[in-house]
């Protein structure tokens, strides 16, 4: 859950930051202040980074913040097989989820019951089964 909150903030003062870019260049281009040619292009940039942080980042953040709300999660069985760093773990093989290594010890090589959000992947619970 930490995990998740810390990554919903950045996500939205990035795209903050961003906005905020996107409108002092739309400015600076009103008021045909740029040095060079190629600043003009600066405000399309702007507004298509703003656009992939939303659609990308805090568009799916926000449903599944909706759905946790409402206690939607996906509940699966996985088998833990590469801890890639203490944020990141492959289930399976092929599905990658990312989860608190502050909160939850987990173990290579030992199957779980896993409590995930449907868009993002953020693990919230793992409930370790004994096989």
């Amino acid at each position: 859950m930490i995990l998740f909150t810390s990554a919903t903030v950045i996500s939205i003062i990035l795209a903050g930051l961003l906005v905020y870019g996107l409108f002092r260049s739309l400015k600076r281009n009103s008021e045909r202040r740029w040095k060079k040619a190629w600043q003009y292009f600066l405000p399309s940039l702007a507004a298509l980074a703003v656009i992939i942080v939303l659609l990308r980042f805090i568009l799916p953040m926000s449903l599944d913040l909706i759905d946790l709300k409402r206690d939607k999660y996906k509940v699966e069985t996985h088998t833990v097989e590469i801890l890639e760093s203490s944020v990141k773990l492959n289930l399976d093989g092929q599905e990658k989820a990312y989860y608190s290594g502050w909160e939850t010890d987990v173990i290579e090589g030992k199957t779980y019951l896993i409590y995930r959000m449907n868009r993002t992947g953020f693990c919230l619970r793992f409930i370790p089964l004994e096989t």
